[in-house]
């Protein structure tokens, strides 16, 4: 039960006065009948701002002592708390006894600075101690922020942003673009990037190759998100066209994946991954495509064109990439990649080395 909760609770803890509550028999010798009946009184729920009754149970209930409980050397008492209590008949004397034991005092302290709280007489002492920390996550953002623009720009200008050795250890004086933007950035007065890297621990500078990394991971998910925020709000529906093609580095094949789709009328082609590879077989290559698309948030199934090169993996007919993504996306045609088209005739149409080369 959050605090919300137990303060609505609070505040509907006496009945209505229309409510009658309902009586129960005790014996009594002074009565001819023998029997004495009585009920709960809406006095002692005036009195006792802590007690709430409970109509389905006929009974009333310590709020202090179950909103916030404390560990207690002495047995706790079951009456008031887990069951109710209905001796109207030795009520003063039940509440007396109860009001007295040092865990419910302890809980009602807690319990009149709740409400004074929820009621805004007084400020909570965590939101005291949140003020501070607020203060410390407001400058760690700012530090972060220089951080993650020097990253923006290599990135934005296709810079490396590491050297051979960028780590504290290298005697290198070129240790890489993304270093020398910090330490420029420093120079030209970025205090909030400055004080934190001369005040923090030799582990919390984030600036490693892995916080970089973490980094570029962030920035290529916000990339990814707005993308496809930007494909699935498409007035005439969330439809695109996918376009991917190998790429060869130094270990393995990966695949560029990209999707072109409309934006106000304009055509846009994205990239929005690289996939790695194992195999480049046909259905391999689909099955790397397809969990690409999944994974940034979209259907294959909206898939309405494939645009690929004329390779066998990609365009066979029967074991091609193409041809398995139409099993999964069956209106996704294909079409040879009019990039490829214009390389191939550009390719073919001159003798010279170095021009064929070059295409």
């Amino acid at each position: 039960m959050d605090d919300s909760e137990k303060f609505q609770l609070l505040q509907t803890r006496k009945l209505p006065k229309s409510f009658s509550f309902p009586a129960r028999e005790f014996k009594d010798n002074r009565r001819a009948s023998g029997v004495t009946k009585r009920t709960c009184q809406r006095d002692w729920l005036d009195k006792y701002d802590f007690l709430t009754y409970s109509a389905q149970e006929d009974g009333v209930h310590c709020l202090p002592c179950i909103f916030f409980p404390v560990e207690s050397q002495s047995r706790r008492a079951s009456i008031l708390m887990d069951l109710p209590f209905t001796n109207w008949r030795k009520f003063t004397e039940q509440i007396t006894t109860h009001t007295q034991l040092q865990y419910h005092q302890s809980s009602d302290a807690k319990f009149h600075a709740f409400v004074d709280v929820m009621n805004g007489q007084q400020t909570r002492i965590n939101y005291m101690l949140n003020s501070e920390m607020y203060k410390h996550v407001t400058e760690n953002r700012l530090f972060l922020s220089s951080v993650v623009k020097c990253i923006e720009l290599c990135g934005r200008q296709g810079f490396a942003l590491r050297g051979h050795r960028d780590d504290p250890t290298s005697e290198s004086l070129n240790k890489g673009n993304f270093l020398a933007l910090l330490k420029f950035r420093q120079e030209a007065g970025d205090d909030p990037l400055k004080n934190y890297l001369d005040s923090c621990g030799q582990n919390a500078k984030y600036i490693s190759k892995t916080s970089q990394n973490d980094f570029l991971d962030c920035i290529k998910e916000y990339i990814q998100s707005t993308i496809v925020h930007d494909v699935l709000n498409q007035k005439w529906g969330p439809h695109y066209a996918v376009i991917a093609d190998e790429v060869t580095d130094v270990s393995n094949y990966e695949l560029g994946v990209c999707i072109r789709y409309v934006k106000d009328g304009i055509p846009f082609e994205r990239l929005i991954d690289f996939a790695g590879c194992d195999s480049i077989t046909g259905e391999a290559m689909c099955k790397n495509l397809l969990t690409s698309i999944k994974k940034v948030g979209l259907d294959p199934k909206l898939c309405r064109a494939q645009g690929y090169d004329g390779a066998g993996n990609m365009a066979g007919r029967v074991n091609g990439c193409a041809a398995n993504c139409c099993k999964e996306s069956p209106r996704a045609e294909y079409f040879h990649c009019a990039s490829h088209q214009l390389n191939l005739a550009l390719s073919k149409s001159s003798s010279v080395l170095d021009i064929k080369c070059m295409l």
